[in-house]
């Protein structure tokens, strides 16, 4: 499965139920992770982190498993995340506890290469 297929799909679930109070914003997907920026009126306060992890329970379990929360920016009066995956594979790909690996790059190689 290709893991920014996955996370579109999983940021438009999150912005379906939580905006405008909290939208999130794919910005990049790498080898190693990928960068939401939050954005919208929620508390920033109380429960924070609550939003960042929504955007997990919105994705499948087999790839959910397989990401931690890196780092948090604060940027204006948004917030940029960074996901990071726990382990990758020799070939690239996510691995997690239940054998499910998805493919980080989508980029196919040449003959040549």
């Amino acid at each position: 499965m290709e893991i920014k297929g996955e996370l579109i799909k999983a940021i438009r679930r999150y912005n379906r139920y939580r905006s405008p109070e909290s939208k999130a914003e794919l910005l990049n997907v790498g080898v190693t992770g990928f960068v939401v920026k939050f954005s919208g009126g929620f508390c920033s306060s109380c429960g924070l982190y609550d939003y960042f992890e929504d955007l997990l329970y919105a994705m499948s379990e087999g790839l959910r498993s397989s990401l931690l929360i890196e780092h948090v920016k604060v940027e204006g009066e948004a917030y940029i995340v960074s996901y990071r995956f726990k382990e990758l594979g020799r070939g690239g790909e996510v691995l997690n506890a239940e054998g499910v690996s998805y493919r980080t790059n989508s980029r196919r190689r040449s003959p040549n290469n």
